[in-house]
């Protein structure tokens, strides 16, 4: 079986996230360079190409300020009660280098 290439590369993290349009609360699942996953609880009427703002606010523990994005969703798909979203980052907005911040953190910490 070949790996998933998607998958490598990738930091499992947390943070809290909310779509500010859509006034849709989730959370960061895990996250690469250039997008993340994202999980709410509810079923969404998007489509691969459907560009939304969201604020993102690290875990305290990052050391990271709030800041928002610009994302274009790249596939959606339904795991349990949650919906999974992949989106990439069109562009960081606000960023402050928080989004390096959780890059560098997340990388960081040992796996169980």
């Amino acid at each position: 079986m070949q790996p998933n290439k998607r998958i490598q590369g990738r930091e499992g993290c947390y943070a809290k996230v909310f779509f500010t349009k859509e006034a849709i609360p989730g959370y960061l699942r895990d996250l690469s360079p250039k997008g993340f996953r994202i999980g709410i609880l509810q079923k969404v009427l998007w489509t691969k190409g459907h560009e939304t703002t969201i604020n993102l606010i690290p875990h305290e523990d990052v050391k990271a300020t709030p800041f928002q994005a610009l994302v274009e969703v790249r596939w959606i798909r339904s795991e349990g009660i949650f919906t999974v979203i992949g989106f990439q980052i069109i562009r960081l907005i606000d960023d402050n280098d928080s989004y390096n911040k959780l890059l560098h953190f997340y990388e960081n910490i040992p796996e169980i």
